[in-house]
């Protein structure tokens, strides 16, 4: 299963871009605000979620790990399918659609193209307890305040929720941190999943 491509895009029409990466091409469904931004021949990294759907796959392309979760977390309501989801995450990043979320705010989320009120509702419900959840791992989080900066402790969360044991994935996170401290956390993840997989963790 593909979960993260990085390449060039070859070619892009509306918001399918064809993502070279060695010689092969990855057709992937991108948010309208990424591919607005996106031209032939720009090196492109997404994390990436593929969905089946009546015997067609299809992949679903995020620039950050939160938009990844949230579209996970958006496709587990009834009523909403990948596209819809990818077209909420495009109207609202997800920071403000937590928001919206915390506020019930259904006249905002009608706002995006084939959200009735019926599915607004049953949105606003189901996600409501990831929004509170999710606005509280950083005050709850034993590491929060205490190790890393922001990016550095978003990073060992990740590589925490992918398996790894906390004491090897903070040491590949710090030492990728002092090679790269440009790099954003998702950038962190990346190099940091090579640096354990060369170690063989």
């Amino acid at each position: 299963m593909i979960g993260y491509l990085r390449g060039e895009c070859l070619h892009i029409e509306a918001n399918i871009c064809l993502v070279l990466v060695q010689g092969i091409g990855y057709r992937v469904l991108l948010g309208a605000r990424v591919a607005e931004n996106k031209q032939v021949g720009d090196a492109l990294e997404v994390w990436i979620e593929t969905v089946v759907h009546e015997g067609k796959s299809t992949l679903f392309g995020f620039l950050t790990l939160r938009e990844h979760r949230w579209f996970r977390w958006l496709m587990q309501v009834p009523g909403v399918g990948g596209k819809m989801a990818q077209a909420i995450l495009s109207g609202f990043p997800p920071e403000r659609l937590r928001v919206i979320i915390l506020d019930q705010d259904q006249v905002q989320l009608k706002k995006i193209e084939g959200v009735g009120p019926k599915l607004a509702l049953r949105i606003l419900g189901e996600l409501q307890d990831r929004a509170k959840k999710e606005g509280l791992s950083d005050v709850t989080d034993p590491l929060a305040g205490e190790w890393g900066s922001f990016k550095e402790q978003d990073a060992l969360k990740a590589l925490c929720a992918l398996g790894y044991r906390k004491a090897l994935a903070m040491e590949a996170v710090q030492q990728e941190s002092a090679l790269y401290p440009e790099s954003s956390s998702e950038d962190l993840v990346r190099l940091s999943l090579r640096r354990l997989a060369l170690g063989g963790h």
